[in-house]
């Protein structure tokens, strides 16, 4: 299955799916999605921790931790009174580490094969363990994430140029 992230759709605000007609899934996109940033106050932006970049034998490893906040505006409606993070965040997450550890900026341009296997509370601790391969403008990073040993989600993600800020 693959999905634009970042282009509202059929399935709401987060994505749309793409192939003829917007709605066939494992089709490419006629396209490029058109890219929007949902503004964030400083105080609920995603936080990340020991971010390192490894070179082993011709492809980069990255690790990292990241925590998202309570605060983050996401959770109000993801879900009242028991809130918990949107599986598009984990992957924007990933997207930042992936930015501060390359340090130049980054977006998701395509997620293909994105498996979420638990449910992640506000204000945990995520580990990120990911392989990224490419040249130039794009990358293409594979991994996963977990908290405390268990995994919470798997993926494989196409980054390509981003905004000119990097976080």
């Amino acid at each position: 299955m693959r999905h634009h992230l970042e282009d509202p759709g059929v399935h709401g605000e987060s994505h749309r799916c793409i192939g003829p007609g917007g709605h066939a899934h494992g089709k490419r996109a006629r396209q490029p999605p058109s890219r929007h940033d949902v503004p964030m106050p400083a105080d609920a932006a995603i936080e990340l921790h020991a971010v390192e970049l490894v070179d082993r034998a011709g492809h980069l490893e990255l690790r990292a931790r990241f925590r998202v906040p309570a605060a983050h505006p996401v959770l109000e409606g993801h879900f009242p009174g028991a809130p918990l993070v949107p599986g598009v965040l984990l992957l924007q997450a990933v997207c930042l580490a992936c930015e501060r550890a390359c340090n130049r900026p980054l977006a998701i341009e395509e997620a293909t094969d994105v498996r979420f296997f638990k449910p992640v509370p506000p204000d945990t601790a995520v580990e990120l363990s990911a392989r990224m391969r490419g040249q130039a403008a794009f990358l293409e990073v594979e991994g996963e994430c977990s908290q405390q040993g268990a995994r919470v989600a798997a993926f494989t993600l196409r980054l390509g140029p981003g905004r000119a800020e990097v976080r």
